[in-house]
């Protein structure tokens, strides 16, 4: 059986959800999402971007955290901590 992108149905279904759950603002759970998709892909450019997106969701944790504490950070100290 083919599959578009020659990906298993279980990376879109995750990728899917989680798309949805990032666009929530569900970060935590988003991050989770994205790396169960990140396992489920048989292709590597979309493992690579699944991982991507987890990062980014972690970092929009921090980056929410830093702002309830009232923290103005520069871009070069949040780009110190990747």
């Amino acid at each position: 059986m083919a599959f578009k992108n020659l990906d298993s149905p279980l990376y879109f279904r995750a990728a899917i959800a989680a798309a949805q759950i990032e666009r929530i603002g569900d970060y935590r759970h988003a991050a989770q999402t994205w790396s169960k998709a990140a396992r489920y892909s048989r292709n590597p450019l979309n493992q690579t971007w699944s991982e991507h997106r987890a990062d980014f969701c972690l970092m929009q944790i921090e980056r929410e955290k830093l702002k309830k504490s009232g923290y103005v950070a520069d871009s070069a100290e949040i780009y110190s901590i990747i």
